[in-house]
């Protein structure tokens, strides 16, 4: 991977990271609502929602694992969330860019004609 590709994977994967801890801290200022009983509002639903987008699919796959509590690795699943998706897009751009393939997806297939001429894709 390029310089480039890596300073698209770390500035996704910051922004992601930010965005995923503050829907946290959100959640957690909302928990003062259950001393009083009342319903929740709208801004704590669209920050539930979004918590639950900006868990997939690591957290989430961590949370359905009957391991209990993840305590202080929590910051590395969290961590390791959000590098996943700054991976996922940078390969998406990079294929767009008309980059290289990894391996197994299509990397070095010939296309061509009966006579062998072939434009490599």
């Amino acid at each position: 991977m390029h310089v480039r590709g890596w300073r698209l994977v770390l500035a996704v994967a910051t922004i992601h990271l930010v965005a995923q801890v503050a829907a946290v801290a959100l959640a957690l200022g909302g928990l003062a609502r259950f001393d009083g009983g009342g319903p929740a509002g709208a801004l704590e639903a669209v920050n539930a929602w979004a918590a639950a987008i900006l868990a997939v699919p690591l957290v989430t796959l961590v949370k359905a694992l009957p391991i209990g509590g993840t305590g202080q690795w929590g910051w590395l699943v969290l961590v390791a969330n959000s590098l996943f998706w700054g991976v996922a897009i940078n390969l998406v751009f990079s294929r767009l860019r008309g980059g290289p393939t990894p391996v197994g997806l299509g990397a070095g297939v010939s296309v061509g004609t009966a006579g062998g001429g072939g434009e490599h894709c």
